[in-house]
């Protein structure tokens, strides 16, 4: 934890501005699909700003085998190869 003088100022320089920072909110999407290996892949990822150097993401990973008669010899729905649910908060240190 860092000591902030009366003045508003760190040791090392002045503490930053954030009043005028609002939270701010993004996403995007990906999906990709691989014809020689039947899979369907895709990536959903929500971003949440707090302040300037500090985030929020949540992100979403899915694989699936999208091949109606591999393995079984009939038709089927497709099945996930692979899931992810990822939470990672980032804080960038004013050294």
């Amino acid at each position: 934890m860092r000591a902030i003088a009366a003045g508003g100022e760190r040791p090392g320089g002045p503490c930053p501005d954030l009043r005028g920072s609002q939270p701010t909110g993004s996403g995007n999407a990906f999906v990709q699909y691989n014809s020689t290996t039947d899979r369907l892949d895709f990536n959903v990822r929500l971003r949440y700003a707090f302040a300037e150097g500090t985030d929020l993401w949540l992100v979403y990973n899915e694989g699936l085998d999208t091949d109606p008669v591999r393995d079984l010899g009939g038709i089927r729905s497709p099945t996930s190869l692979a899931r992810t649910v990822l939470l990672k908060y980032t804080h960038t240190l004013g050294l």
